[in-house]
């Protein structure tokens, strides 16, 4: 109990600090930004697991030695470090928009093997495509393992204005006959209702609705997202709004990156449709599911989530995983 009224205290002083004073851009936190790329060595290691793991299971005689490794947003390159070291795969290429994590993976991983392009997944595709048919012609293979995980979400934003997916798309997918994608993003779960009281660690709700609206503000949310109070502990919010507001406390720490995306814009159906011109249906698997750490934070930070009768509601499945594959069969 002394423990749970502590970590109670010690949420609403973030919070309390986060609405008091805000923060400033990435350039004005150097130190913790640094620090902040610096702690994703395990996470990206974690994602290479789970690549290595649904390839596998998509075709267990796998050739790794037929296939360059493509990582865009490979953040500091742990995911593609842990692949070379852990496979066979005949080279890596990492496609990251920011300079700093492009810097930390040349410096750190020492392999021949290894290549980083810097700048926007949109813009800079056709390169990265340019230095993939070198490697294939070097090492005469012809495959390509794709992997972006938790980047799709933010690329309409963050990239070039005139980003459109079916460009965006066609330049990844379409010039290559032997391919491999597998991506995990965060969305809108589909087992929650479109609006729910939700509580947090039992904190005021004049405090929680406050945080709400700043999240709502700060990534320029529809007016159709709402937050208001709902007795002494609760809110009432819609989904989409709640979900960020989970998403942005679990992370508190980290809140002037976190807060710099939006986590619920992505539309899986229309995604899928788009990846059947590249993957056919019989190849094309997706899944609703949760990370182990979302599920772990859900619990420690005791939150509550009720539907407009009363009843608790699960545990929402905030990500979206896909994964699909094209194999050339050559005659003889």
């Amino acid at each position: 109990m002394i423990e749970e009224e502590k970590n109670n205290i010690d949420l609403k002083n973030k919070l309390k600090k986060v609405l008091d004073e805000g923060c400033g851009s990435y350039s004005s936190l150097d130190q913790n930004y640094h620090e902040y790329f610096n702690n994703f060595k395990e996470t990206g290691y974690k994602k290479a697991k789970t690549v290595i793991s649904q390839i596998e299971s998509l075709r267990k005689d796998f050739d790794w030695s037929n296939y360059v490794y493509l990582s865009i947003g490979g953040a500091e390159g742990s995911e593609l470090e842990y692949v070379l070291n852990n496979t066979e795969i005949a080279a890596a290429v990492m496609l990251e928009k920011d300079s700093y994590a492009c810097d930390i993976a040349k410096k750190e991983i020492k392999n021949n093997n290894f290549f980083v392009v810097q700048g926007d997944a949109y813009t800079k595709i056709n390169e990265v495509n340019q230095l993939i048919t070198k490697i294939h012609s070097e090492k005469k293979i012809d495959g390509v393992v794709i992997s972006i995980q938790a980047v799709l979400h933010e690329l309409p934003k963050r990239s070039v204005e005139q980003f459109k997916w079916p460009v965006f798309f066609d330049n990844l997918f379409g010039r290559w006959k032997n391919k491999v994608f597998v991506s995990r993003e965060p969305v809108v779960p589909f087992n929650w209702p479109e609006k729910l009281r939700l509580s947090v660690y039992n904190i005021d709700s004049l405090l929680l609705e406050r945080f709400g609206r700043l999240v709502k503000d700060r990534l320029k949310m529809s007016h159709n997202e709402f937050i208001e109070l709902s007795g002494e502990k609760y809110v009432c919010v819609s989904k989409k709004l709640a979900v960020e507001i989970l998403h942005k406390i679990f992370y508190i720490d980290d809140f002037c990156y976190e807060i710099e995306e939006q986590l619920t814009e992505l539309e899986p159906d229309f995604l899928m449709q788009l990846l059947s011109k590249y993957f056919s249906y019989n190849n094309l698997f997706e899944m609703r599911l949760n990370s182990s750490s979302f599920n772990t934070k859900y619990k420690e930070f005791n939150i509550s989530a009720l539907d407009e009768q009363g009843f608790e509601l699960p545990i929402p499945l905030v990500f979206w995983s896909v994964s699909g594959e094209v194999r050339e069969v050559k005659n003889g």
